[in-house]
């Protein structure tokens, strides 16, 4: 299962909670980027809100809800290099504690070159 941390602009946790989000300092949404991609529909998550002990345990309860009630085991992280590398870490480790056998990797794409 993909595993794509970010919202829709008009997800409740943007207005719940918009302080785990990223605004430009006239209160417009800094859009998601991943160069030289611009995502105009993509509110992109603030790791290190002030508030990130309660959104980081957010982002674990989902992982965690879909293991525990929907059986999932395996899942691909979405764009692994635009979130912080010791939240994957973290994350990943809380998740092996009470589920070892759950497997987290990174997919992309992998374009085979012709060696003849």
């Amino acid at each position: 299962m993909d595993y794509a941390l970010q919202a829709a602009p008009d997800h409740p946790y943007v207005k719940d909670f918009p302080q785990w989000f990223k605004w430009r300092p006239d209160g417009t949404v800094q859009y998601a980027e991943n160069p030289p991609k611009k995502y105009h529909d993509i509110q992109p998550i603030y790791f290190e809100s002030g508030d990130w002990k309660n959104l980081w345990k957010e982002l674990l309860d989902v992982a965690l809800f879909w293991i525990e009630e929907c059986g999932i085991k395996v899942y691909r992280v979405d764009n692994p290099h635009t979130k912080p590398f010791y939240f994957w870490g973290w994350l990943i480790a809380e998740i092996k504690k009470k589920h070892s056998g759950c497997v987290v990797f990174s997919g992309g794409i992998y374009k085979a070159e012709n060696h003849e």
